[in-house]
C-alpha cells in the first residue's frame, strides 16, 4: 500500500535525516569545532624546579648540641614552661582557628571529590492546569480551539554525570588536596609559631626576674647607703650635696624596680592570651636565677628546609597553583556529560502507578566553548599569574628561612662574645665601687664618686642579666627557624 503524498514527504525527511551522508557531516562539523577549539588551547605548563639551598650557614653553629624534637622546649629544663606549653596547646584561641579552617579544607576537598560521581535526584509534583485556547497549538475540537484542564501527577529520577575525558574534575581535585595539605601545614606552622611566641614570652619574664634581683639588691643598697649619709650629715662630716645624691640614687632605683613590675605585668599578660586565659587568671611567682641557655645543633640548610612547616605549605601553595592552570587548561575543551530520567507521570492518581505512566529519556550532551569573549583565555592567564606568584612566594619563604637562622646563629655567637665582657666588666665596676666606698669614708673622695661608680656597677649587672634573657630568646628564634622538630608526620 502506497502512502499518501503528505506520508511520502516525511518519511523522505526522516530517511534524509538517517542518511550517513548527513549523520558524517554532522560528526565532521563536531570534529571541526573541537579542533578549533583546540587550536587556541595553550600548552601545558611545565612543573617549577625547586631552587637548590646552599652548602652552609653563613654563620658557623657551635660544635655539638642537642637535637630538636617536637616538643623542644622541654630541653630548657623548665616545668613552669612546660606547664604554659601544655596549656597553650591544649586551650589557645590561635590553635582552635587552624583546626577550623583544617576541617573547612577537608569539606571543600570533599565537595570535589564528589564530582567524580554521578548525581541523581528525584521529584515529585502534583499540578492543576489549563492551557489557553488562544494560541496556535491549542487543539481543535469540533471545529473550535479549545483549553485543556487538568491534573498532572509525576515521580521521577534525574541522572547527571560528566565524564572527565579532559581531566578538569582530576585537576580541580589535585587543587583541592593541595590546597587542604596547605591548611593542615599552615596549623603545624601555627603551632610552632604559639609554642615559639610562649617560650620567647616566658624567658624574657625570666630575665625581667633575674635584673629584678639586680635591681632589687642596688635599691636596699642605695638605702643603706643613705643611711649612712644621713648620720655622717648630722653630725656634720658631710654636705647638702652628698645627702641630696644619695636620695636620687635611691629614688632612680626604686624607680627603676616600679618599671620592672610594669614590663613584667605586660608579659605576665601577654602569656595568658597566649595560654588562652584572662590575665587575671594567670599569676606567675618569681623564678630563679636564668641559668645559661642551652647548645642547639643547627645542622645544615638542605635540612632545615625540610623542617620548616612554613615552606612545606609554600610548596603545597605552589602545586595547587600549578593543578589550578589544568583545571584552566580543560575549560578549552568540550565537556561530555551523561543526563538522563526516568519516572512515571499521569493525570489520575490511581494510574500514577501503572506500565503506561511510565516515561524516560538518557543520552550523553556535549558543550563546546566556541565564543566566550576571552573568559577562558583570561581565567588560563590568571592561572599562569598564580603559578608564577606561588613560585615566587616559595623561593621567597626559603630565602626568609635562611636568613632567619643565620640570624640566630648570630645573635647567639655576638651575645656569648658581649655576655664574656660584660662579666669582666662587672668584675672591674664592683672593685672600682669598693675602692671609692673606701675612699669616701676615709674622707678623700666625694660622694659623687661612690654613686658614679656604683651606677656602672649597676648597668653592668643588669646588662649581663638582660644579655643572658637575649640569648635565650635567640636559642628560641633558632629552635622555630629550624623548623621546631617538625617533621612532616
Amino acid at each position: 500500500m502506497s502512502l499518501p503524498a503528505a506520508g511520502r514527504d516525511l518519511q523522505k525527511r526522516i530517511d534524509q535525516e538517517r542518511s550517513p551522508v548527513r549523520m558524517a557531516t554532522l560528526t565532521t562539523l563536531l570534529i571541526l569545532l573541537t579542533g578549533c577549539v583546540s587550536c587556541t588551547t595553550p600548552l601545558p605548563v611545565a612543573r617549577p624546579a625547586a631552587p637548590t639551598p646552599p652548602a652552609a650557614f653563613k654563620t658557623a653553629a657551635m660544635a655539638g648540641g642537642l637535637q630538636i624534637k617536637p616538643d623542644w622546649w622541654t630541653l630548657f629544663n623548665d616545668p613552669q614552661l612546660d606547664a604554659l606549653e601544655q596549656q597553650a596547646l591544649s586551650s589557645s584561641p590561635t590553635l582552635a582557628i587552624a583546626s577550623a579552617r583544617v576541617e573547612r579544607a577537608r569539606a571543600q576537598s570533599s565537595l570535589v571529590t564528589a564530582e567524580f560521581g554521578p548525581r541523581v535526584t528525584a521529584d515529585g509534583a502534583v499540578q492543576r492546569f489549563r492551557t489557553s485556547r488562544n494560541v496556535a497549538t491549542a487543539p481543535f475540537i469540533a471545529g473550535q480551539r479549545r483549553a485543556i484542564e487538568d491534573n498532572q501527577f509525576s515521580a521521577q529520577a534525574t541522572l547527571g554525570w560528566e565524564f572527565d575525558v579532559w581531566g578538569r574534575i582530576k585537576a580541580s581535585h589535585e587543587v583541592a588536596q593541595a590546597q587542604l595539605a596547605s591548611t593542615l601545614l599552615e596549623a603545624d606552622a601555627m603551632r610552632l609559631v604559639l609554642t615559639a611566641e610562649v617560650a620567647s614570652t616566658y624567658l624574657q619574664l625570666r630575665g625581667l626576674d633575674d635584673e629584678g634581683r639586680v635591681v632589687n639588691a642596688a635599691t636596699q643598697s642605695r638605702r643603706d647607703a643613705l643611711r649612712v649619709v644621713q648620720l655622717r650629715y648630722d653630725v656634720g662630716v658631710v654636705t647638702d650635696l652628698d645627702l641630696e645624691r644619695a636620695r636620687t640614687e635611691l629614688a632612680n632605683a626604686l624607680a627603676d624596680e616600679s618599671d620592672l613590675a610594669r614590663r613584667r605585668n605586660g608579659l605576665e599578660n601577654a602569656l595568658a592570651q597566649l595560654t588562652g586565659k584572662a590575665p587575671e587568671e594567670l599569676r606567675l611567682p618569681l623564678s630563679g636565677t636564668i641559668p645559661s641557655a642551652p647548645v642547639i645543633a643547627a645542622g645544615i640548610p638542605s635540612e632545615m628546609l625540610q623542617r620548616r612547616p612554613d615552606i612545606a605549605q609554600a610548596q603545597a601553595q605552589r602545586s595547587a597553583a600549578f593543578a589550578q592552570t589544568g583545571v584552566a587548561q580543560a575549560a578549552f575543551y568540550p565537556q561530555i556529560r551523561l543526563t538522563g530520567a526516568a519516572g512515571l507521570a499521569s493525570s489520575d492518581l490511581t494510574t500514577l502507578i501503572s506500565a503506561p505512566a511510565r516515561l524516560f529519556s538518557l543520552g550523553p550532551s556535549i558543550s563546546i566553548p566556541v565564543l566566550d569573549s576571552g573568559r577562558n583565555q583570561a581565567n588560563w592567564r590568571a592561572a599562569q599569574a598564580g603559578l608564577d606568584e606561588a613560585q615566587a612566594t616559595f623561593q621567597q619563604r626559603i630565602l626568609i628561612a635562611l636568613r632567619e637562622v643565620d640570624d640566630a646563629l648570630s645573635e647567639l655567637a655576638h651575645r656569648r662574645t658581649t655576655a664574656e665582657a660584660q662579666q669582666q666588666a662587672i668584675t672591674a665596676s664592683s672593685r672600682a665601687a669598693r675602692v671609692a666606698r673606701l675612699r669616701y669614708e676615709k674622707g678623700a673622695a666625694s660622694y659623687l664618686e661612690v654613686t658614679d661608680t656604683e651606677r656602672t656597677q649597676l648597668a653592668a649587672e643588669r646588662a649581663l642579666a638582660q644579655t643572658r634573657a637575649a640569648q635565650w630568646v635567640a636559642t628560641v628564634q633558632l629552635v622555630k627557624s629550624l623548623g621546631g622538630g617538625w617533621d612532616g608526620s
